[in-house]
């Protein structure tokens, strides 16, 4: 178990030491710099952080003893936070999400959009609605990051999602990146030639080896989806792959670990996103904390493992993290929904995430309207208002801040709720496990060259 103390990051002292398995860490989570250190300048600096003063210290112990603290604390900031925030705040949208499908051939066990529909009639996004939807956010930001095609299933209508990239750089001063997530059972020639003209990154999901996969979304789906990923990397398109991590794979010996190992031997792909599944405790694809801190805890530690050879694999959420470290950023968001992020319904109705489509209470308004209703629109901002961590009391008092995130649809789903965070004492414990694990890794300078590569 590891041992932790923490200063306030509302007060000028916003350091956290961790110690476990003999290894000693003060880390500055504003600044983002992580020092290992010996057993004496732990102690003196856990004695700083719980609230004894430099003269203290300085009356007790020798200048010599007291070096490793005067390091740390005269460390220059490398002005990560100014940073961030400054790219935040610019008028820019990271991701417009258009749901241009609102129906799904599958079924899949955990789907939190009542098979794709989001518990409205089956319908699919038409051109109109499309055009609005681009020239609507074009009108409000000067750039959008990422395009990106949602569902249902969205290659059920592909001529839309071909209308759009067409639109798109018609309209964008600077070319978006196209993305789309889909469920890979729907691939033909067509498909093909509307991804690779316009670049479209595709993410497919797929929950693991036949057994599982054929489990959760569907018998016989594992077979088509495992040919069509095949055939998108034969046509050189770039292709992702996005696995919900369940009980059911707990209760069958699957480790998201075994996903990854999986995932690169049978399509090479070394990285992969596997979010837990948004399910109530009631549920039996429910996984509890206990299971959670594990599970991804161990996939943690399998990646930075993995990147001394050649094979490496990493998870997302690791990756994630590794970016901080390395690039100095800070993770500024909870979650990015209704503030970097926006998605746009079949029938142009705009909520802060596609995760929200269909719950009345979080429309924000409609491409196809020329004025927003304030009033409802300050009523989201009100729901969503935790989203900004370093506004938000409790998360300001956080050790974790620089470091966390979560997702705010996934939350709602699981507790009723955006004003709650079911997971906090999770990432503390997922942070001091992984800032543990980082700090072994990086003495390996190929572990170390090969982090700061893949963060280029």
């Amino acid at each position: 178990m590891n041992h932790t103390k923490s200063g306030d990051s509302r007060h000028p002292f916003p350091f956290h030491a961790i110690e476990g398995k003999g290894t000693y860490l003060i880390f500055n989570f504003i600044d983002i710099s992580l020092f290992k250190v010996d057993p004496n300048t732990y102690e003196l600096f856990s004695q700083l952080i719980e609230g004894r003063t430099i003269e203290d210290l300085l009356s007790k112990n020798s200048y010599d003893e007291m070096q490793g603290i005067f390091r740390i604390i005269n460390h220059e900031s490398s002005g990560a936070l100014k940073s961030q925030f400054s790219q935040e705040c610019c008028l820019a949208l990271d991701k417009l999400v258009l749901n241009v499908s609102n129906t799904c051939n599958l079924h899949c066990k955990y789907c939190y959009a009542a098979g794709g529909t989001y518990g409205e009639d089956r319908a699919f996004m038409d051109k109109h609605t499309a055009t609005a939807a681009i020239n609507y956010f074009y009108n409000i930001f000067d750039k959008i990051n990422i395009i990106q095609f949602f569902g249902g299933e969205p290659f059920l209508n592909p001529k839309i999602i071909e209308h759009v990239c067409s639109h798109a750089l018609d309209v964008a001063g600077k070319v978006p990146k196209f993305s789309i997530v889909s469920n890979g059972t729907i691939i033909s020639p067509a498909i093909i030639q509307i991804l690779s003209e316009y670049d479209i990154r595709a993410t497919i999901s797929i929950d693991g080896p036949k057994y599982i996969n054929d489990q959760l979304r569907g018998k016989g789906t594992s077979g088509r989806i495992f040919r069509n990923i095949s055939c998108l990397k034969k046509n050189n398109i770039d292709v992702s792959v996005e696995s919900t991590f369940t009980g059911y794979h707990l209760n069958n010996g699957i480790k998201v670990s075994d996903l990854m190992k999986f995932f690169y031997k049978k399509f090479d792909i070394r990285f992969a996103h596997m979010p837990s599944v948004a399910a109530s405790q009631e549920d039996d694809l429910h996984l509890d904390q206990s299971d959670l801190l594990n599970i991804y805890s161990e996939a943690m530690e399998y990646s930075l493992d993995s990147l001394s050879s050649d094979d490496y694999k990493v998870d997302s959420y690791t990756l994630r993290l590794i970016m901080a470290l390395i690039q100095k950023n800070s993770i500024g968001l909870y979650c990015p929904a209704g503030v970097t992020s926006l998605s746009v319904s079949t029938k142009g109705d705009i909520y802060p995430c596609f995760m929200f489509i269909g719950k009345k209470e979080f429309r924000l308004g409609n491409v196809l309207e020329e004025k927003i209703d304030l009033s409802q629109l300050s009523y989201v901002s009100n729901l969503l208002k935790r989203v900004n961590k370093w506004t938000d009391c409790e998360c300001s008092n956080c050790w974790a801040i620089s470091l966390c995130f979560g997702c705010l649809g996934g939350d709602y789903l699981t507790t009723g709720s955006t004003d709650g965070r079911p997971n906090c004492n999770f990432m503390r414990q997922f942070l001091e496990n992984f800032l543990l694990k980082f700090a072994e890794s990086i003495n390996d300078p190929v572990v170390l060259s090969r982090m700061i590569s893949i963060c280029q």
